[in-house]
């Protein structure tokens, strides 16, 4: 029997090889895979049986054959299994899986996964109920092993020869007994004597350990492959129960658990995994040591450079879930592969969990981050650690991050790159001024001709104090030989010993973070300007990644110090390359550094260079550069030597006309004949960039090397930006940002995106040997062009055309004319479909003449007599429009004004000529017809026809027949369009033009001047104001800067007077209602931005009335201000807005200084999480509020709490404190009182949120207020929950009322079971329902209209109250006469009145009188407003009230 099975086997494995080797060319019939199918079915079950018993005793090499064999045919013979039928698969799962609980064949278990890996991938196709089921049991076998892990760990005594034994997966293996597709049974001995399942011998952990690893690592999979089946069948048990078996585990069962953590919580939900257990399972772990297993009890850690003081922390054993962490000391050595499954661990849960967590892990975290950070070598650990720090530093205290500890990690060996990125938070945090010291807003750094760069001579001036370096004692130790270290021992005031506010630690340590630098700084000198430095490679290296930390930031005392200090180096290190002695440093993080200040350099546009070269620091820097391609034996560090060579070639190009021509080229000819592909890539593109630094003068040479250049294979090269740690391609970093005066003309480039913008050399004469050069550039480009190997190559060059020919003299581009027709016709018929595509951006530029003269033409043939011309026509007009904007031609004309004024114009002039040719238009491209066509060119060209008819004599005919088209006569129509007629005069410079347009109007009307303005006056200041149809930036700033002078002209004519404020009080609402409606709230950004532009021409031009529109204006700006897109342009406008009104109306600013910090304070504390560019904005604004007007808002600053701890924001923090004083608990409870009181829901949500801060903070003095018998405290403290109340009752209609409700909830439970006995009660007072009707007017307006006028959150709110105001006001009689403020002047146009009216306006004026001077103030433009109501069609015919597509809350408002 079993020389036949093995001759059966013997035949199909050589069966199986010889299919394997013809699948390639022939592939398998399904007719041979079924018979091979079936022999293999015949045959597994006896190789089962035989071979596959798991038992201490089973032959090895036998199991492992037969289970290949298995895994083999899962994969690629899936019917042999039945396509992954539960009977015939799981079963043989069944054998293999004890396999895993044996000791001998432990070596071997990474196979055995991987049959399992394949059997369960079929299983998951085949049968994804026996699957789900399955993982659901191994859940339940990770719960049973951690009781016998916690049996094992206490030692019971279990009978050997009884032997321990597990049963599970007993629902994963019912129901298979007599199925005819169940290919084997399980073996006696992992059969179970009742019902089904599989018994695992567990007996000691030599079994139950790699058992419990290898179940994990399934779950894993399953997780991983399975994520859709399985997630929702995850219970929280198991996976604490796989978490807490890290304490009984040895190493490989501790990467499972890290792995099934780092998975659960990256793949399905970090909710449920126990974040701050096993966070603090890896601080424990990392607080090991490596073989011994116990923990440090020594407070000196030395390392290999620096002796590094470190208090000692106990690690709680007990971590709450009763885990035995003694354990852990037992467990395998740690090694690179371990570390790296913590890595990934601590990075998924690190990043995911809660604050909370963050605060309670990171003293343990930041008590073993220095320690493992010099002791791993796994990459994934040390950046887990940074990324945890980074956390840590953004969310803790700094006595908890230590950030001195990364001056420390600095002198380590192997310094992690990552190391500048925490420096970078911890620089943001605590402020780069503040730690660098002060602002040096230009510096000069040269290569130090003596052996001493001095830092003292910095700090003079410096803002604060810090001690004196001399006070600074270095004590320096000999450890284990010639490895030297030092401890500085900074005096007891200079370091930080106890924590006022988080603002005053932040300030206390940077104060002592400023201190340290300065004493490491010391240390970090070559050893020819101080002997008793630190190694030449730890020093080199901690000062090169100081220097690129700095470096993002402004110049600063330590800034210059530290590139001092890396310019004297330069000399040591060219004077150690002469000796040719054994010394390695780190050159490429050196030469990084390097490049940082040349960045720095340009981006600050610092008058002096910081890294000047003379005499010979020119050779110096050149024997520098050359460095790794000369003495590559000096070159060290974690990266391959390419990398120094790439970043020496990075350098070259920054350095510019400071090195010799030379110079240059010898680096880059080493760059481009380097063996690495990447060195010479970084070569070529370098190219461009030596061109644009060093002038046109080398543009021959550049020509030159590029002929000479070739077999450069293609291959991806990134550029690190160091300021915001960030990949760029080095394309995109050479062109994106690039701007040129000659081809870029139409483009205004965007200072807010680009903060950083680097000024180009200014080279020599572009007369010089440009045109030589030239005729090089354009045969390297057509070289490019033609060479069909690389596809993207030439649609780059086919892109760039148009910069080509725009920068060719006349005289080069006739010389070479016949290329460029040979080159045209090869991109029009080039066969790559992106090469045409490319081109035809090109030569078809929507806003260029050529577009539109084309168009025309094509508009032309639409009257020709021939159909398929006609067709043919009307498709190109489609298809060249769709090409551009996917919007088609409706979209074209609203977009490019020049092409719709101009196709307009041909078309009206055509319509008496041509109308065949006109109507075929609107048919064909609009599809619409002819009226409904004209209909749209009579506000783009009539204006036009009207203003120019003394020029025009087809003018008056033009405009008949556009009455004529529209079945009107030519009066009404030029009558019905007088605004934007006297508008398009308005913008004329040429004044003829305006009263000839008048003359013409008052010859067909018979009104004069003045008519003609007061009824066209409402509408034309719109068409001036809110004009959409600007053609580009440029020509929109020209008529905006017109608009004044043109409404103080209208005012002449109306008033004859040029007083602005009184002339626009009564159409200033209107106006900011038109720009809102149009401009504010459209999808177009760009008009997005203009509404602004807009409001702020009408607030300058408003003077002393702005005062009365406050409200409208704000809730306008902070509409802009909360979106992202605006805020920038937002923010400018508010602090123009502010800034008019204190100088207007300084009394005004009271009632907006609540609303602007309540908007601000948001963007403040989003700024300590992600440096924002409009922090300068918004300390703008609240200096203006809080400095420049402290002596009228000092009342009302006291009631605001301190700002965030931010640098720039100190003074403004000092006059807040100020004006608070010493206020008592009772007087902070009252500003609360009135600030949940407020008006404003964003001012009530602040308050609300600073009341939560202090209930937290003053919980004792909280309590006995509470408990006090005080009748003042018990006012307060009714008033206060009163005020509570009526915020949980807060209608959250928005995201801010929803927060608040949740707030004064918290702070209602914060407050805790106040004795209701101590509660005042207050009675809520009702109107009257028997009043007079003024006494019903006067209480709405001025107890609830008012209020919601001011605090509306939109316009829409807003001009609903003003609505109901106005109609109110004119009910009791109240006229625009009413307001004090309105001058005579502008009733000049309203000197009819009715003489019967005095009776009303006697009962308007009594009105008047009662109201407050403020609400006057607030109402006063609705005594003129012209509000009207919608018309709203019946509801009853529109259907039913409520619509499947409303919500229930939305229903209920709408009704």
């Amino acid at each position: 029997m079993g020389g036949q099975m093995a001759s059966n086997l013997s035949s199909l494995v050589h069966e199986l090889r010889e299919r394997i080797a013809a699948t390639s060319s022939t592939p398998p019939s399904k007719v041979d895979d079924d018979a091979l199918e079936i022999r293999f079915r015949a045959v597994l079950p006896n190789l089962l049986h035989a071979y596959v018993v798991p038992s201490s005793s089973a032959s090895e090499r036998e199991v492992i054959a037969v289970l290949k064999l298995i895994s083999h045919t899962a994969r690629n013979f899936p019917g042999v299994f039945y396509h992954g039928k539960a009977s015939a698969v799981l079963p043989v799962i069944g054998r293999i899986l004890p396999f895993f609980a044996e000791p001998a064949f432990r070596s071997r278990h990474g196979v055995i996964f991987e049959t399992v890996g394949s059997l369960l991938s079929l299983l998951r196709t085949g049968a994804r109920d026996a699957y789900c089921q399955f993982f659901i049991d191994a859940m339940s076998v990770v719960e049973d092993l951690l009781y016998v892990a916690s049996l094992s760990a206490e030692k019971t005594s279990i009978s050997s020869s009884a032997g321990l034994t597990l049963k599970c997966f007993c629902k994963s293996f019912t129901g298979f007994s007599g199925d005819p597709t169940c290919l084997c049974d399980l073996p006696a001995s992992s059969k179970p004597m009742d019902g089904a399942g599989i018994l695992i011998n567990i007996m000691d952990k030599r079994r139950w350990q790699p058992f419990a690893t290898w179940i994990i690592r399934l779950l894993n999979k399953c997780v991983t492959e399975g994520t859709l089946y399985v997630e929702g069948l995850i219970n929280i048990s198991s996976v604490l129960a796989s978490c807490s078996l890290l304490c009984y585990g040895d190493a490989d069962l501790h990467m499972a658990c890290f792995d099934f953590a780092r998975i659960i919580g990256s793949v399905i939900d970090s909710d449920i995994i126990p974040h701050q257990n096993i966070i603090e399972s890896i601080a424990t772990i990392l607080s090991k040591r490596t073989k011994k297993g116990f923990l440090y009890s020594v407070e000196l850690f030395v390392f290999d450079e620096l002796l590094i003081p470190l208090p000692f922390t106990e690690i709680d054993m007990d971590l709450k879930v009763g885990l035995a962490w003694h354990h852990i000391c037992g467990a395998n050595s740690r090694n690179m592969m371990y570390d790296s499954s913590i890595g990934g661990c601590l990075t998924a849960l690190h990043s995911s969990c809660p604050d909370d967590v963050v605060k309670l892990t990171a003293a343990h975290l930041m008590n073993v981050l220095p320690l493992s950070m010099y002791r791993t070598k796994s990459q994934e650990l040390k950046e887990a650690l940074c990324i945890a720090y980074k956390r840590i530093a953004r969310t803790c205290p700094p006595h908890i991050w230590k950030p001195e500890c990364l001056i420390r990690m600095l002198c380590f060996q192997e310094p992690y790159s990552s190391l500048i990125d925490c420096l970078h938070v911890t620089l943001l945090i605590l402020g780069p001024e503040r730690v660098g010291g002060r602002v040096i807003t230009n510096g000069n750094v040269c290569l130090p001709a003596s052996s001493e760069v001095s830092i003292e001579k910095l700090r003079v001036g410096e803002k604060r104090h810090v001690q004196d370096i001399d006070n600074i004692k270095f004590k320096r130790q000999k450890v284990d030989g010639d490895i030297m270290a030092f401890a500085a021992n900074v005096s007891a005031e200079s370091k930080p010993t106890h924590i006022v506010s988080f603002e005053k630690e932040d300030e206390e340590y940077a104060d002592y973070m400023h201190t340290s630098l300065l004493s490491f700084l010391e240390l970090l000198k070559p050893p020819s300007v101080r002997l008793e430095s630190l190694r030449p490679h730890v020093a080199l290296t901690a000062l090169s990644m100081l220097c690129i930390a700095f470096c993002r930031y402004q110049m600063t005392s330590i800034s210059l110090s530290i590139i001092q200090q890396m310019c004297s180096w330069i000399p040591w290190i060219c004077e150690q390359a002469n000796l040719g002695g054994s010394i390695t440093l780190n050159i490429s993080i050196y030469l990084e550094g390097i490049r940082s200040i040349l960045l720095m350099q340009r981006n600050l546009l610092l008058e002096d260079k910081l890294l000047k070269l003379k005499g010979d620091d020119v050779n110096l820097m050149h024997m520098l550069l050359k460095l790794p391609w000369t003495h590559s034996h000096m070159v060290a560090g974690p990266h391959p030597p390419w990398k120094a060579k790439c970043t020496s070639v990075k350098v070259v190009p920054m350095l510019g006309n400071s090195l010799k021509t030379e110079s240059v080229l010898e680096v880059l000819d080493l760059g481009l004949h380097d063996d690495a592909e990447d060195v010479r890539l970084e070569a070529v593109i370098s190219m461009p960039m030596i061109v644009l630094w060093s002038g046109l003068g080398v543009l021959a040479q550049m020509f030159e090397r590029l002929d000479s250049i070739d077999g450069l294979d293609r291959g991806e090269c990134k550029l690190f930006l160091d300021f915001n740690n960030e990949k760029h391609s080095q394309t995109d970093y050479l062109l994106q940002g690039f701007w040129c005066l000659r081809c870029d003309r139409s483009i205004v480039p965007n200072h807010e995106v680009y903060s950083k913008i680097m000024q180009l050399p200014v080279t020599q004469s572009r007369e010089v040997g440009l045109n030589c050069d030239f005729f090089h550039l354009q045969s390297f480009f057509f070289k490019l062009l033609y060479d069909d190997s690389l596809e993207e190559v030439q649609v780059g060059c086919a892109r760039i055309i148009q910069r080509v020919l725009v920068h060719g003299t006349t005289d080069i581009l006739i010389k070479t004319r016949f290329e460029w027709i040979r080159c045209v016709e090869f991109l029009l018929v080039n066969a790559k479909k992106a090469v045409r595509e490319a081109f035809c951006t090109q030569i078809i530029d929507i806003s260029s003449q050529l577009f539109l003269y084309s168009l025309i033409l094509l508009v032309d043939q639409l009257d020709n007599p021939y159909v398929t011309v006609r067709m043919s026509a009307s498709r190109l007009i489609h298809k060249s429009c769709f090409f551009h904007l996917k919007g088609g031609f409706e979209l074209i004309l609203s977009k490019v004004v020049h092409i719709r004024n101009e196709l307009f114009d041909y078309l009206t002039m055509s319509l008496a000529s041509r109308p065949q040719m006109v109507r075929e238009f609107a048919e064909a491209v609009f599809g619409i017809e002819t009226k409904e066509l004209v209909e749209k060119m009579i506000p783009t060209v009539l204006p036009k026809l009207v203003v120019s008819r003394q020029d025009n004599e087809k003018a008056v005919n033009a405009l008949l027949e556009l009455a004529k088209c529209v079945n009107t006569d030519m009066v009404p129509l030029i009558v019905n369009w007088l605004p934007k007629v006297l508008a398009f005069a308005l913008h004329r410079s040429d004044r003829q033009e305006l009263f000839s347009t008048l003359q013409f109007y008052h010859d067909q009307t018979g009104s004069d001047n003045q008519e003609i303005f007061a009824a066209a006056l409402p509408a034309l200041l719109d068409e001036l104001v809110c004009f959409l149809d600007g053609a580009d930036s440029m020509e929109i700033n020209q008529r905006l800067s017109q608009v004044p002078e043109m409404i103080k002209e209208i005012a002449r004519v109306l008033t004859g007077a040029e007083d602005l404020p009184c002339f626009l009080r009564n159409h200033f609402v209107g106006l900011l209602n038109s720009i809102d409606r149009k401009m504010l709230h459209s999808e177009d950004f760009s008009l997005q931005k203009q509404a602004l532009q807009r409001i702020k021409m009408l607030i300058e031009m408003m003077g002393v009335q702005l005062n009365t529109y406050v409200p409208k204006l704000m809730v306008i700006l902070m509409h802009a201000i909360d979106k992202e897109s605006l805020q920038s342009e937002g923010l400018s406008v508010l602090h123009f807005f502010i800034m008019q009104l204190a100088n207007k109306s300084p009394s005004s600013t009271k009632h907006v200084i609540s609303q602007v910090f309540a908007a601000l304070i948001p963007i403040l504390e989003r700024y300590k999480e992600n440096s924002s560019m409009h922090l300068n904005k918004v300390v703008k604004i609240l200096e203006e509020l809080v400095l420049n007007n402290r002596i009228i808002l000092k009342q009302h600053i006291h009631e605001f709490p301190p700002l965030p701890s931010i640098p720039a924001l100190v003074e403004v923090n000092k006059v807040i404190q100020e004006a608070r004083g010493s206020m008592t608990l009772r007087d902070q409870l009252r500003d609360v009182i009135d600030g949940l009181n407020h008006e404003n829901l964003n001012v009530r949500y602040m308050v609300a949120c600073e009341l939560s801060k202090l209930l937290n903070l003053r919980r004792e003095d909280i309590t006995a207020l509470i408990t006090g018998e005080v009748a003042a405290d018990m006012d307060v403290l009714s008033f206060l929950i009163t005020s509570l109340l009526r915020g949980c009752a807060e209608e959250s209609r928005t995201v801010v009322g929803q927060r608040l409700k949740l707030v004064c909830a918290d702070s209602l439970g914060a407050l805790g079971a106040v004795d209701p006995a101590k509660v005042k009660g207050f009675s809520c007072q009702r109107f009257k329902i028997e009043c007079s009707d003024d006494d019903l007017i006067f209480e709405l307006i001025h107890k609830h209209l008012a209020r919601a006028f001011r605090a509306s959150p939109d316009t829409v709110v807003q001009d609903s109250a003003a609505l109901a105001i106005q109609e109110l006001l004119k009910i009791a009689g109240c006229e625009a006469s009413l307001d004090e403020n309105v001058t005579a002047s502008s009733q000049s146009l309203k000197e009819k009145s009715t003489e019967n009216s005095s009776g009303m306006n006697n009962r308007g004026q009594r009105l008047w009188d009662r109201f407050s001077n403020y609400v006057k103030e607030i109402i006063a433009p609705c005594l003129t407003s012209r509000f009207q109501l919608p018309n709203v069609a019946d509801s009853a015919s529109a259907g039913p009230i409520y619509r499947p597509s409303m919500s229930f809350r939305r229903w209920i408002f709408f009704g």
